[in-house]
């Protein structure tokens, strides 16, 4: 699911993806979070054919921040909790975004940008 993010949610957009990367390990696509996974040799620079795009810096510090603020022990919806957690961190599809978020998957888009705006109010500006 890519969804429409509005201009004004683009800062927040960016750290959520931040999050979902810091929440993930750092691995992105193409590396197994198995056991496989973890006996693959590390691909170094040199072996890059060309294909591959360079992963994007983690900032753990504001992945943190972002995680503590999008707890819904802290007072964060918990729908929009797990609306954004599904999409961000575990990369589901839209079917499963709507079932783990409790939302008809008419209603999806919707309740994504609710769940961003109610982010970008709990988060607050970036320092």
């Amino acid at each position: 699911m890519t969804p429409y993010v509005p201009g004004p949610l683009a800062a927040t957009h960016e750290r959520l993806e931040n999050w979902g990367r810091w929440a993930r390990g750092g691995r992105g696509a193409g590396r197994a979070g198995s056991a496989e996974g973890r006996y693959l040799r590390e691909r170094l620079p040199d072996d890059d054919d060309g294909r591959r795009a360079a992963a994007p810096s983690i900032d753990a510090a504001d992945a943190g921040r972002v995680d503590a603020a999008l707890a819904p022990a802290r007072g964060f919806d918990r729908r929009a909790s797990a609306l954004l957690k599904a999409h961000y961190v575990h990369r589901a599809s839209p079917h499963v975004v709507a079932r783990r978020a409790g939302v008809q998957v008419s209603r999806l888009s919707a309740e994504f940008e609710r769940a961003l705006t109610a982010a970008r109010h709990a988060l607050g500006p970036l320092d």
